[in-house]
């Protein structure tokens, strides 16, 4: 099974109010909409943005930032008011340059890509950076608390990233205007505080992701001192935003190493996985039972208090405490998703990762980042096989019980604490973050699979219990109501299965007809091509591991039945080569041959072979990265069918 590379976490944060306070933000609502369940009068609004009074221009932005989130604004807003919001960011009012951001953060967070492509055709990024450009390099935020510049700022910082995230084009505009330079100087949370801080570190790690220009103008003395500072920092531990800002920076450096972490020295790798394992190694129940004995006082005093509805029955502490809790525990739950993808990637990385790296051994005053003696002696010494990563990384993962604590991830906590925490505004952000934790945790279990040996996972026995804690994983409501993390449970099932298979492992000779059953229904009822090839792959690893015996097994002819059945019916072609792939392994033996001629095997195979080669002639332009696998199965397919008549 090959391995799959995370790509970068790149998900909204919580919707932003991007509006001076939530009070004014409701008085607007309040003004604007006619009644709770009435429609919101956008089409009035556009007189409003280009009144010639700022403060018409402020209330009818007000209202479109507390607004977009309703059903059918952000379409309404598309049509005309997108084109007249964009230029206000460089209005001449303060306020009106600070809600317009607001409203356009906003408008990417409640309309994803969709509203970014529509941002990037009205060139949104040319204002953007005219903004950004007004506070320069040495712009230091206001001792105040209440500094609306620098709140600005933070929301421009945003929604850069968000288009970013959407658009190559405005990466592209990125690098060209050299927005780097004016985005370092705020990782200083000191000077900038954590919430800008973690908003450039948020956007930097976006955009060094697969981006060439912005890794080499970071490949720096300077710049790389600037975040293994940030590594290496020791103030506010336990502070959710510096954990955070500690883990981006690992990601930073990751991206612009090309994933090559093992070519930094030896102290600053060690720091680098201390704070990985660190981070993963974060308790998060506690807070996560406080915050269940938090919903459940909601509960019992029937108040909405989460939603910031202050009750005579909690005090206004309270919620204040739950806030501060609440966000505390995403920022831990999103560094540590960012640590899982670091660790996926770990076992996947090329060795074609460290050019820029390789770069910074000749700075001019010989900065000890880069190991620079005898790099390619080490790099033939320090590799192992297993891995294929340094021996630093592999003893690390070895002495910390890497696997084991990335499993502990995949074990979600209580239905019930979680259905509380998704009925209400506040936490439901902490809901989203655990699934997509448990997500990633099992795509870097398949990773991990497949590049260890068996003794480092824990050997067979080890194995099997993982193997069995997946398939209960598998059967329940969660994963099958959920395409994505059944892709995910799929997809560690097999590279779980294919390591026994390796191994050979005497367990399945025992498999049971309803085991496999459910496998192969799992595969049947699912609408994601991706879960069907996954389950493909187990069931014929199975069957593979059944062929060792001498005698058929009786399971091989439920087997063969079910790859037929999949290339027979199934709408993808890719996935169809994936079961012929799957007949041509378990069934080339000639002494499953008597298995062969009672399913009628190679007749249904001749019957395929026509009309296969009619539907790759006829979808030939849109298979991609698909057609080698296609095309391969079919000259397979014909070798197969001489084989089994000769």
């Amino acid at each position: 099974m090959g391995k799959t590379r995370s790509k970068k976490h790149k998900k909204r944060g919580p919707n932003p109010t991007g509006i001076p306070s939530q009070k004014e933000a409701e008085e607007a609502e309040e003004e604007e909409v006619a009644g709770e369940n009435e429609p919101i009068p956008v089409a009035a609004l556009a007189e409003k943005l280009q009144s010639a009074a700022a403060e018409d221009r402020e209330c009818a932005l007000v209202t479109i930032a507390a607004v977009v989130g309703q059903p059918g604004v952000i379409k309404a807003l598309l049509k005309d008011h997108l084109r007249i919001i964009g230029p206000l960011v460089l209005d001449a009012c303060r306020n009106v340059r600070h809600v317009a951001v607001g409203a356009l953060r906003n408008m990417t967070v409640e309309g994803g890509h969709e509203v970014s492509d529509r941002m990037m055709e009205l060139d949104i990024m040319t204002p953007l950076v005219a903004l950004l450009k007004q506070y320069g390099t040495q712009w230091k935020p206001q001792s105040a608390k209440n500094d609306q510049e620098a709140e600005i700022f933070l929301h421009a910082v945003h929604l850069l990233w968000n288009l970013c995230e959407s658009s190559e084009v405005a990466v592209n505009t990125f690098n060209r205007e050299d927005i780097l330079q004016i985005l370092l100087p705020c990782l200083q949370s000191d000077v900038y505080g954590y919430d800008l801080a973690v908003a450039v570190a948020q956007c930097l790690h976006t955009v060094t992701d697969s981006n060439t220009e912005a890794s080499s103008a970071l490949n720096s003395h300077e710049s790389v001192t600037t975040f293994i500072k940030l590594i290496q920092g020791t103030e506010e531990t336990d502070s959710g935003q510096h954990v955070l800002l500690k883990t981006l920076a690992i990601g930073v450096l990751f991206n612009i190493s090309n994933g090559n972490l093992g070519l930094m020295n030896g102290n600053t790798l060690t720091t680098v996985m201390d704070v990985l394992v660190q981070t993963i190694e974060f308790d998060t129940e506690k807070t996560l039972n406080e915050l269940g004995v938090y919903m459940q006082e909601i509960k019992t005093n029937g108040t909405s208090a989460a939603d910031g509805d202050s009750s005579n029955h909690i005090p206004e502490v309270s919620i204040g405490e739950f806030n501060q809790k609440t966000q505390h525990l995403c920022n831990i739950l999103q560094s540590q998703q960012l640590v899982i993808e670091i660790l996926s990637n770990l076992c996947c990385a090329n060795d074609d990762g460290g050019d820029e790296w390789e770069d910074l051994d000749s700075s001019d005053d010989g900065m000890d980042v880069i190991a620079s003696e005898n790099l390619e002696e080490d790099m033939q010494t320090d590799i192992l096989s297993p891995l294929c990563i340094p021996k630093e990384i592999h003893s690390l993962f070895a002495s910390n019980d890497i696997v084991k604590k990335v499993i502990q991830k995949i074990n979600s906590p209580d239905q019930g604490l979680l259905d509380a925490l998704n009925k209400h505004s506040k936490t439901k952000a902490v809901g989203k973050r655990l699934k997509e934790l448990q997500i990633r945790a099992m795509l870097c279990l398949s990773n991990m699979v497949s590049a260890m040996e068996a003794d480092f996972l824990g050997g067979l026995p080890h194995l099997h219990m993982i193997w069995l804690d997946l398939t209960q994983l598998a059967r329940t409501g969660a994963a099958q109501s959920d395409m994505e993390l059944l892709e995910a449970v799929t997809s560690a099932m097999r590279a779980v299965i294919v390591k026994l298979g390796e191994l050979k492992s005497p367990e399945f000779k025992d498999v049971t007809p309803h085991a496999l059953q459910m496998i192969c229904e799992m595969g049947d009822k699912s609408g994601n091509p991706h879960v069907r090839t996954n389950t493909i792959r187990i069931v014929s690893t199975i069957g593979c591991m059944l062929a060792l015996q001498q005698q058929p097994h009786s399971l091989l002819k439920n087997i063969g039945v079910f790859l037929l059945e999949i290339c027979a019916k199934d709408s993808e072609l890719w996935v169809i080569a994936e079961a012929l792939d799957s007949i041509f392994d378990v069934f080339s033996e000639d002494h499953l041959n008597p298995v062969v001629m009672e399913i009628g095997l190679v007749q249904k195979l001749k019957q395929l072979s026509p009309l296969l080669k009619q539907k790759i002639h006829q979808q030939k332009r849109f298979l991609g990265e698909h057609l080698p696998i296609v095309t391969t199965a079919r000259t397979n397919l014909i070798r197969f069918i001489k084989y089994k008549n000769g």
